[in-house]
């Protein structure tokens, strides 16, 4: 017996595929919408599938089981930025607290004929080079760690995810550093050239 028009596309049903490699989400989308219009289509101009708002769709499963994590996400990278700033702020002090400790080495060298402005170049040097060197041990260590925190969740919600280092997690990471560097060192810089100038 042929199923009532009523009662078709009442159904809710969730299935699990693994796409195909070279397949995105919205390419199988654009299929389920052209399967869509071939079933309203097929029930002609009064259809209930139309009238009902029956509809496929496909979204990844993270998605599915976490919900849409690009809050969360959002307010994590907020924490982060907020921690680095506590760190500047942090290493400003202490590079305060040691420049105090180097201001007779300093003032041998002014008068020993160094500019103010060679001896901020040669600060402003050693930030970068502290900076660069974390850097480097965050970018060896990061997918490290990475591939451990995906091994600590489930599978379900791993699968599908990789890390790896691209081209602009290099360029972001350099613009962080170079920011870092010069919120932590520009007070410092700034003093000592001050002191060295009266």
């Amino acid at each position: 017996m042929p199923t009532p028009s009523s009662e078709r596309f009442n159904e809710f049903f969730d299935s699990v595929v693994r796409l195909s490699p070279g397949v995105s989400i919205a390419q199988l989308n654009g299929a389920l919408a052209q399967k869509n219009a071939e079933e309203i289509h097929r029930e002609g101009a009064d259809s209930y599938a139309l009238r009902a708002g029956w509809s496929m769709f496909a979204q990844p499963w993270t998605q599915d089981a976490a919900g849409n994590l690009r809050k969360p996400l959002i307010a994590l990278f907020a924490v982060a930025l907020a921690v680095l700033f506590i760190a500047c702020a942090n290493i400003s002090g202490l590079m305060l607290a040691r420049a105090s400790q180097r201001t007779p080495e300093l003032a041998i060298r002014t008068a020993l004929g160094a500019s103010v402005l060679e001896i901020a170049a040669q600060l402003a040097a050693e930030i970068l080079l502290v900076a660069g060197a974390a850097t480097l041990i965050g970018i060896v260590s990061g997918p490290i760690f990475g591939r451990l925190l995906l091994l600590s969740i489930p599978h379900d919600l791993a699968a599908g995810f990789s890390v790896h280092i691209s081209a602009l997690l290099l360029l972001s990471a350099g613009g962080l550093v170079l920011l870092a560097a010069l919120m932590s060192g520009f007070v410092p810089v700034l003093q000592i050239v001050r002191q060295q100038k009266s």
